[in-house]
């Protein structure tokens, strides 16, 4: 490789992962101009953060870059760098932190003079004990940076380091949100949100909502005309809660849900974690419609209930039909199976039966749902 970087102007793009040892030798072979270098990908695989980038890397060429994708390198060392790399489409770093005791040198600052960036994928290192990470600086909101074209957002990382950047931050035409905290407190929420993806109370008329293992994917839909805009949590189920609760304005609006998942749940949803997803259903607040697959019965009556077995009367409060569907897989579930689908749902149609909001539960057998 370091000899192919001898020709800097015929190098478009360049690849590298390995040992700090091995970085250094190629950072260095890089301290030139690269004016037809577009993306350049370089990590370090064990990550110390005590390697650094020379201030003379790629001398002033930086301007070109398109795409940059860094990994191991601490965000002090990146600052020249990210500031000349003005035209970057799509970036993606692995950094020790996304705030610097200098505030000129804060990710938020280099992302402001970032115009045209449609990606930005963020991993930020995890300290061992959170409480050395320290607090996000105030933000005013004449200060925010508008990314108003950046459409997918993917996090890895501590809860202030992700509330640090989205109080900064603004995205109106963001459509996949992809977030996975490291930290497991379900005390604190995340405030800024809803104003980060523009959504704050904006009406939803549906929602599909897919569990897969520690893994939550939302897709909402705003028209029929416009494209979904998605938001996946990953990492626990903690994250979840705190993540609908955050969105709550906005999922208080839907009014057709459609839960699903990519395997057998009855496990899961009666473990520790049923009372996270229990929250994260609360935020739905105005559902007349709920859709809803075979597997997920069990649970989602489960989820109905308190601890002590009484109607939790606060969560999908105001459903009037919902509808089991097998997944395609109809002759997989037999009558038998489908009658005892029917009956668990006898106390929660009772109930609400007195409160004189009746609810119809049926088996719907035509309608091929989305996938």
């Amino acid at each position: 490789m370091v000899s192919a970087l001898r020709y800097p102007d015929r190098v478009w793009g360049v690849d590298f992962n390995g040992s700090d040892a091995a970085l250094k030798v190629v950072l260095k072979a890089m301290d030139n101009p690269f004016p037809a270098l577009e993306s350049p990908v370089l990590h370090c695989m064990r990550n110390r953060w005590n390697l650094h980038l020379p201030s003379t890397f790629l001398q002033g060429s930086a301007q070109c870059l398109r795409r940059l994708n860094l990994g191991g390198i601490p965000l002090s060392s990146l600052s020249q760098l990210l500031s000349s790399a003005t035209g970057l489409i799509d970036l993606r770093l692995y950094i020790d932190t996304v705030f610097c005791s200098s505030p000129a040198a804060s990710l938020l600052v280099h992302l402001q003079g970032m115009p045209f960036l449609h990606r930005l994928e963020l991993k930020v290192s995890v300290p061992l004990h959170s409480n050395t990470i320290d607090p996000a600086p105030f933000i005013k909101t004449e200060d925010i940076i508008p990314l108003s074209n950046l459409t997918y957002f993917r996090f890895f990382g501590h809860r202030v380091h992700l509330e640090g950047l989205l109080a900064g931050l603004a995205a109106p035409s963001l459509q996949d949100l992809h977030i996975v905290l490291s930290d497991y407190s379900i005390t604190l929420p995340i405030p800024h949100l809803s104003r980060f993806i523009h959504d704050e109370g904006r009406p939803v008329f549906a929602t599909r909502v897919k569990f897969t293992g520690l893994s939550l994917d939302a897709s909402l839909l705003h028209s029929t005309n416009d494209p979904p805009f998605r938001i996946t949590v990953s990492g626990t189920m903690i994250s979840m809660a705190r993540i609908s609760t955050a969105l709550s304005a906005t999922l208080a609006t839907v009014e057709d849900l459609f839960l699903t998942c990519s395997f057998q749940p009855e496990t899961l949803w009666l473990s520790e974690g049923s009372n996270s997803y229990r929250e994260a259903l609360r935020q739905f607040r105005n559902v007349k419609i709920l859709r809803l697959r075979h597997a997920l019965v069990l649970s989602v009556t489960e989820f109905l209930r308190q601890g002590d077995g009484e109607l939790a009367l606060d969560v999908l409060p105001a459903p009037e039909e919902i509808e089991l569907d097998a997944g395609g897989y109809h002759e997989l579930v037999n009558e038998s199976q489908r009658a005892s689908a029917l009956d668990s749902f006898g106390p929660f149609m009772a109930v609400r039966q007195r409160m004189g909001r009746p609810v119809n539960v049926f088996w719907n057998t035509d309608q091929v749902l989305p996938e």
